[in-house]
């Protein structure tokens, strides 16, 4: 009976023995996975001490993870870019030491060498085989561009066989990024193109580069959504147009050589903001960011601007009027075009805001100060206008705030003339009445804009009387008009033209008692109170009977 006993317990010791030592390989197991899940007292060092054994090992893994980059990536791309600079340099050497042709064998078996490897390695070493295959096509640039560019004996002597070749080169590389569909490959090609106009030193060539540069990004943006390729292309296109003119441009006096004609270099300009302008028409999809469309518009605008400035005090500075019309009906044309076809809201918006900026430089140059200040303020009420067709609030916004900087500079900077100063008046009120008669279609929930516009009505209207009336009718032109506000209230039942007669009146009042009785004689200074005092009068008395009208109407509904 004992030795059964003994045989179970000696059983159940090994079976408990085996438990443990199966607990001990998953808590094992469960570390090497990164789990450090703790089980009972009795276990909690064995289970700290796999953790602490596996986190070495993560650590381990982690810092190799990072040497392998450094290794394999970071030093096959510097061995890369050494090898590349090497063979250059021996073929500039063969070239140097009178053997062109041999040169030119050199430079192109070389890069048969480099695409031959980028195959051979392609399924071992991939990333060591895309280097070898981008290395292979700076290098065919290179060659054939020195065979005629930067030697001092060329072996090809005609200047446009070498571009023709380059062109060739540059046709190649557009094929290898549609074939691989590389964003890199696209990159390149557009570089190469960019390179080719700079370094013909031929200004048409360099500029029917830069649109064909200009075309290509679009399609690219379009067809695959690269983004990166937009943004670099715009930079470079603009950066080449900035260096042709900092080389030709008499502001800059940086090359011997001017060139005092602008060469149609205004319509190549235009034509490549145009065609990255066309952004804005893609479909509105996932692929296609909102922010970043937003980005490149912006970016677009404010590189072209700053081309054309320098553009326009180079070449344009006594007829540049012309060139901004121009510029103003393609972007309302644009615009209009945008908002019947572009699923994006806000393009039309700043194409057309572009429009009404360039408008008014043309303005400028027509009519010059102080009458530009008439038109543009007749100019604000047609973005107004615009802006109810648009819908745009964001129009609205900006044309207000250009808007106030203008009657800020107006009142800084020029002699008063009453036209301008009642034009600024009437103006505000009438667009004032436009954005509260179409205030669904703007889409504005606040009347921030109405009650700017009617505060400068407001002003205007007393700084317009102050200055155009002698000065022993201020205080008579301004009780007038403070009776024109109220009639105006009365009329479209409008509680805000009722605290502009109010605040009329009482600006009058203080000008009356400060101003005028120091100065005006006895028969202006009784006319000028009797009338104060009679539509005072008049204006309680209409309150009066509103205020017993309302409370008559709230009795009867208290019976009823």
């Amino acid at each position: 009976m004992h030795k059964d006993e003994d045989e179970t317990k000696t059983d159940l010791e090994s079976i408990l023995s085996k438990l443990t030592f199966l607990e001990s390989r998953v808590i094992y197991l469960e570390g090497l996975l990164g789990v450090t899940q703790k089980y009972s007292k009795n276990k909690q060092e064995i289970t700290e001490d796999i953790s602490n054994e596996a986190y070495v090992e993560e650590t381990s893994d982690s810092e190799f993870r990072i040497e392998s980059r450094i290794g394999g990536f970071g030093l096959a791309l510097l061995g890369s870019i050494v090898l590349f600079f090497g063979i250059t340099f021996i073929s500039q050497y063969i070239q140097n030491t009178g053997f062109p042709f041999l040169s030119g064998i050199f430079g192109y078996a070389s890069v048969i060498g480099f695409y031959f490897l980028s195959n051979y390695i392609k399924k071992q070493v991939d990333h060591l085989s895309e280097m070898f295959d981008v290395i292979g096509k700076l290098l065919l640039f290179y060659v054939t561009l020195r065979l005629h560019f930067f030697v001092d004996n060329p072996l090809i002597t005609n200047e446009y066989i070498s571009l023709f070749l380059l062109l060739i080169v540059i046709a190649y590389q557009i094929y290898i990024s549609f074939s691989k569909k590389s964003e890199l490959h696209a990159d390149i090609a557009l570089l190469f193109a960019l390179g080719t106009g700079f370094l013909s030193n031929n200004t048409i060539v360099m500029l029917l580069l830069t649109v064909f540069v200009s075309a290509g990004a679009v399609y690219f943006f379009f067809r695959n959504a690269w983004k990166r390729t937009l943004i670099v292309s715009m930079f470079l296109v603009y950066l080449t147009f900035l260096i042709w003119l900092l080389k030709n441009s008499s502001l800059t006096g940086l090359s011997a050589h001017l060139i005092f004609s602008h060469q149609y270099s205004h319509l190549y300009l235009f034509g490549c903001a145009s065609i990255f302008s066309l952004v804005t028409l893609v479909p509105k999809k996932d692929k296609f960011s909102e922010n970043f469309l937003l980005f490149s518009i912006v970016f677009n605008g404010i590189l072209f601007t700053l081309l054309l400035a320098t553009l326009t005090f180079s070449y344009f500075t006594d007829n540049y009027k012309e060139l901004y019309i121009i510029i103003s009906l393609y972007c309302m044309i644009f615009s209009i075009i945008l908002k019947t076809f572009s699923k994006w809201k806000f393009a039309p918006a700043l194409f057309a805001m572009y429009g009404f900026l360039a408008i008014s430089i043309s303005v400028y140059g027509i009519f010059k100060l102080p009458y530009t200040y008439l038109l543009l303020t007749i100019q604000s009420l047609y973005v107004v206008s615009i802006a109810l067709w648009f819908r745009s609030k964001i129009i609205i916004s900006m044309n207000a705030f250009l808007f106030f900087m203008l009657l800020i500079t107006y009142l800084f900077s020029s002699p008063s003339i009453d036209s301008i100063n009642f034009s600024f008046a009437a103006v505000a009120l009438l667009s004032a009445r436009i954005i509260n008669w179409k205030r669904e279609l703007l889409e504005i929930r606040t009347s921030i804009f109405r009650n700017f516009y009617l505060i400068i009505t407001f002003i205007m209207t007393l700084y317009a009387l102050y200055m155009s009336v002698p000065a022993q009718y201020v205080t008579l032109s301004w009780t007038i008009a403070a009776i024109a506000f109220f009639l105006l209230s009365l009329l479209l039942r409008n509680i805000k033209y009722r605290w502009m007669a109010i605040g009329t009146m009482i600006v009058t009042a203080f000008y009356l008692f400060i101003i005028d009785l120091a100065r005006i004689s006895m028969i202006y200074r009784i006319i000028a109170f009797l009338f104060l005092a009679i539509i005072s009068i008049t204006i309680s008395l209409y309150y009066a009977k509103a205020k017993k009208s309302n409370e008559q109407e709230e009795k009867e509904n208290e019976l009823e």
